[in-house]
């Protein structure tokens, strides 16, 4: 049984028992573990974001190589004019 269960089992038997205290120290320690692993999750995602190339598809690369190529060519034209 991991240590998650068995807080989840003494929540109950808290619960069953009708000792409140413990019961609320209990799932306070519970939810507090959840939002600190929740939170260091979020931070990793984040950062893996904001530190990485953006990923460009291959139908975004075709539409930026067209346009380069469009401008290339309007270039081109205005030189021999």
């Amino acid at each position: 049984m991991t240590e998650t269960e068995a807080k989840i089992v003494d929540l109950i038997n808290f619960s069953s028992k009708q000792k409140p205290i413990e019961f609320e120290a209990t799932f306070k320690e519970l939810i507090q573990d959840r939002v600190a692993s929740a939170i260091d999750n979020k931070k990793i995602e984040i950062a893996k974001t904001m530190y990485s190339a953006p990923e460009i598809d291959s139908e975004e690369e075709q539409e930026l190589e067209t346009e380069s190529e469009e401008e290339t060519e309007e270039q081109e034209d205005g030189e021999a004019a």
